[in-house]
């Protein structure tokens, strides 16, 4: 990509292709466009325009700021940070001016070593301060250090040749193996310390630092320089005929081949699944997989001497003394120069950065840690934060990513709002200090990584309400989270969290709903997932809980015990439940408004609703639909709730919309009209269902009704009491009945007629009706008080009984079918409740005057309002096949028994309708006899 520079937008500028600056300045009333990658290695500030929805957001720099409008339209679509530690050094103060030839990380702290002059040892624990301390014995030429086995381990090539501490203070000489030898690198692995020099022996192994064998070296002559242990092998490096050696135990050695051409090379390194070793001269890098196999590669800048390198939180890292000095590399191939005056000799890493030591100028330098901060509200769509030991500050601002963040480096968010609308990841250090994270997605997210720790969150707020909180959760943790704050939990939010892990929150505030909970689940149904809350417990009120362990009480109040729970309490609040009314609109029930034409803003259905408490808040009311006949609910549409100010029932300018948009569903001949939408209900106020269709066909029928168990009503207190009926009304449009319905004898062959009905479903209607299709019965005899208020056929009388299996009979229906008539089915109708919502209703049919009966077909669960229960159907026989003459007033009776529970059990109609046609034809769809 080309590289700008400094680039300042004054105007209206467009960049079409990929490209790199080092300040990017947007001044006020410009405009800037950019394709789809952005790199930038300086400050990014913008006061005007800019569109970069679709533009990726590279940051190389090593200290930048992000500045001025970046969100809504002038958000960039993704931001990536990728600048390492180990690009910029600074440097520091060695204990003397010594020269230093080997550095090392153990125990926490940094010790290096040196050949000549003064103490020739100094520690460290941060890399920039260093004391001095005096080595084992006197004059000895130190040339490298170690730490392995709680053990640091030193060796050189004069005088005692070995020396060991335990602290990198106090050091003890040691007794090399072999003859003077020279000895020039030592590492650690496998439990074993091993040695490797340019004359003598030139290998020696140590178990624990202090006992030494020589061992046999591989090649001839050659002088190794570096020695390092990975994935199960210990390999050298060096001058001379072989250049590389490998072992698998540190004492029997193999020579290999090196890449390139008599290439000197004096430094290898083991990280990231690759062996990496540089040198003086030729290629200077090589890498190899095994440590057998070696492929040269090019060194970053020209002709430099490298002496050392390193790996260390991804990163490698070559020092050298001439050149350019310091070179990095993500993967061990691909070099880049950095800037690193003075003549290096050794490099190390630990606590986060990277420490070389030398002898000219400083002696010493440690890696600086680059750093971004944020100054003002930003929005993207996702944020990887994908350098290692990259700071990433975010100061007082607000940063959302609505998609994916991942954080593989150091993200400190300062006292930031960080909202984050996909997945979080966490591979680095999350330094929360006194920041809020909100999860806020809309649909399901994760939360990986470590997120608990130095990675803890301070207020940690989930927002998400996109899973049902039983069978799916919102957020997913993956791991133990912990926050030093507060954790929050709004109304029909819900988070699963993992198994067998404890998860510590300082404080909580779980505030569900009484119909919207707050949702707590384990990542494993039946194992208990551990929490902790060691601070206040702010709010814990309407919370379904399952699988909790709580290491001390946690009270819950109006909350679900949804098992398996340990150390929860679950109380119920004091307070008074609402309550609401569902009566009649005040001008009675719409008319029948089914007719040949098309209809726009036509009213459906009235109701009234009366808030006996106080204002409250419906969340769902649903309209029963019933009895459907050629209805297709696609013919409806534009489907609205308004309060009917002018209370005329009738859609006109002074009525106010509602409760959103209604959803129409038909399934055969039920179905529902659900509006979901919230709305208030303050005062009384009557209502109408208006709607637009296409003119129903001839013969088109439906009965709607709404019913108290259908509306879902909350006010502070939590969910509400609903209570109250409503007149169900039907339209139709010339409901008349379908051929082959008559008892008279037909011609040779009667058609096939269509079925009009089907059994066994629940019907929903206040009141049974009075569709001339069904008989009412005349007489009856048997248990229930009051038995012939069942066919008074006077709504809000009963037939009534509290006696388990109570029975009543009725006949005398007035059926009279002809001798070549053919039953289908029989269907009866009731309309039935109870004095609680309980019990149920047995109904059975005879054949021959109460002698013989069939089995039993039984009402759903009785309600405190009176619904129509339909029983049987067109081609239900009830397990009998019927002659004519069994249908007569003689023959043919209902028996109803009573199966009260605790309650009373009342009948207020009962009818009936015979499915029939005359022998010859088909089975009839039309009227009854």
């Amino acid at each position: 990509s080309p590289v700008i520079g400094n680039l300042t937008i004054t105007g209206s500028t467009t960049l079409s292709t990929t490209a790199s600056t080092t300040d990017l300045t947007i001044t006020s009333g410009a405009v800037f466009y950019a394709s789809s990658t952005l790199e930038v290695v300086g400050n990014v500030v913008q006061n005007g325009t800019i569109d970069v929805k679709n533009t990726d957001l590279f940051l190389h720099g090593h200290t930048q700021a992000l500045r001025g409008s970046l969100i809504g339209e002038n958000r960039f679509g993704s931001v990536w940070t990728d600048m390492q530690q180990g690009s910029v050094w600074a440097p520091a103060s060695a204990g003397n001016d010594t020269g230093w030839y080997g550095v090392t990380y153990g125990n926490g702290t940094f010790v290096a070593v040196a050949q000549v002059y003064g103490s020739r040892v100094m520690y460290s624990a941060d890399g920039i301060t260093w004391a001095t301390t005096t080595a084992a014995e006197d004059n000895d030429s130190w040339q490298s250090v170690t730490y392995g086995n709680g053990l640091f381990v030193a060796v050189g090539n004069s005088g005692d040749r070995v020396m060991t501490s335990s602290d990198g203070i106090t050091w003890t000489a040691r007794s090399a193996a072999g003859n003077n030898d020279a000895w020039q690198s030592v590492t650690y692995g496998n439990g074993l310390f091993v040695a490797v020099g340019y004359s003598g022996d030139r290998v020696m192994t140590s178990p624990d630092g202090v006992n030494w064998t020589v061992r046999s070296a591989a090649g001839n002559n050659d002088a190794w320089y570096g020695v390092t242990y990975g994935n199960g092998l210990f390999v050298a490096v060096g001058l001379g005929n072989d250049h590389v050696m490998t072992s698998p135990d540190g004492i029997t050695w193999t020579a290999r081949s090196a890449a390139g051409d008599n290439d000197s090379w004096y430094g290898v390194t083991y990280g990231n699944g690759l062996f990496v070793a540089v040198g003086y001269s030729g290629d200077r890098v090589m890498t190899s997989p095994d440590g057998i196999t070696w492929t040269a590669r090019s060194a970053a800048g020209d002709n430099d001497n490298w002496t050392a390198v390193t790996y260390g939180n991804g990163l490698f890292v070559a020092v050298g003394g001439s050149g350019d000095r310091v070179m990095t590399s993500l993967d061990g191939i691909v070099w880049t120069a950095r800037e690193g005056l003075g003549s290096w000799t050794s490099v190390a890493y630990g606590n986060s950065y990277f420490v070389a030591v030398g002898w000219s100028v400083d002696n010493v330098m440690r890696s600086v840690t680059p750093s971004l901060t944020i100054y003002d509200a930003i929005s993207l769509d996702s944020l990887t934060n994908a350098s290692t030991s990259y700071a990433t500050v975010i100061s007082t601002s607000t940063v959302t990513v609505s998609d994916s963040l991942t954080n593989d480096g150091y993200l400190n968010l300062a006292d930031a709002t960080l909202s984050v609308g996909g997945d979080y990841t966490n591979n680095g250090i999350l330094a929360a200090s006194t920041s809020e994270v909100i999860f806020s997605g809309v649909t399901q997210q994760t939360a990986t990584g470590t997120l608990s720790g130095d990675s803890a969150f301070y207020d940690l707020t989930i927002s998400n309400t996109s899973q049902d909180g039983t069978t799916t959760q919102s957020v997913i943790f993956g791991m133990p989270v912990e926050t030093t704050g507060t954790f929050t939990m709004t109304a029909s939010t819900s988070a699963q969290f993992l198994a067998g892990a404890t998860s510590t929150f300082e404080s909580v505030d779980w505030q569900g709903g009484a119909s919207s909970p707050v949702w707590l689940r384990s990542s494993e149904q039946g194992t208990q997932w551990y929490l902790d809350i060691p601070g206040s417990q702010l709010n814990v009120r309407y919370v379904n809980v399952e699988d909790s362990g709580a290491s001390s009480t946690v009270a819950a109040l109006d909350s679900v015990d949804y098992g398996n729970n340990t150390n929860w309490t679950f109380s119920t609040s004091s307070l008074a439940v609402g309550s609401t009314t569902v009566a009649n609109h005040d001008d009675t029930q719409v008319n029948n408004a089914f007719n040949f034409q098309n209809k726009t803003d036509e009213a459906l259905f009235a109701f009234k609703l009366i808030p006996e408490s106080g204002s409250a808040t419906v969340t769902d009311l649903t309209i029963t639909v019933s009895g459907a006949k050629k209805i297709d609910a696609s013919d409806f549409s534009n489907i609205r709730l308004f309060r009917d100010h002018n209370n005329d029932a009738l859609y006109d300018g002074g009525d106010e919309q509602v409760g959103g948009t209604g959803v129409f569903t038909l399934d055969d001949k039920t179905g529902t009209i659900v509006f979901t939408t919230d709305f208030l209900s303050t005062t009384t106020t009557n209502y109408l269902v208006i709607a637009d269709w296409n003119a129903p066909e001839n013969g088109a029928a439906m009965m709607l009704a709404l019913y108290a168990d259908d509306l879902a009503v909350v006010d502070d207190v939590g969910a509400q009491d609903v209570y109250g009926t409503v007149d169900s009304v039907q339209h139709n449009r010339n409901n008349q009945s379908g051929g082959g319905g008559s008892s008279a004898a037909v011609g040779d062959s009667a058609p096939e007629g269509r079925s009009v009905e089907t059994g066994g479903t629940e019907e929903a209607g206040e009141q049974i009706g009075d569709d001339p299709n069904y008989k009412w019965p005349t007489a009856h005899a048997g248990d229930f008080t009051t038995g012939a208020n069942a066919y008074d056929q006077t709504d809000g009388t009963y037939a009534t009984t509290n006696t388990t299996n109570a029975s009543s009979s009725y006949s005398a229906y007035g059926y009279a079918l002809g001798g070549s008539s053919v039953v289908t089915g029989i269907e009866v109708k009731l309309e039935v409740s109870g004095t609680t919502a309980a019990g149920d209703i047995g109904v059975q049919l005879s054949w021959d005057g109460g002698t013989t009966w069939t089995s039993a077909k039984t009402t759903p669960t009785l309600t405190t309002a009176d619904k129509v229960i339909t029983l049987g159907g067109a081609s239900d026989t009830w397990g009998h096949g019927w002659s004519a003459g069994q249908l007569s007033n003689a023959n043919f009776a209902v028996r109803i028994v009573g199966n009260p529970s605790s309650n009373t059990v009342q009948v207020d109609a009962i009818q009936v309708r015979v499915y029939h046609y005359v022998g010859g034809g088909g089975a009839g769809g039309g009227g009854a006899i």
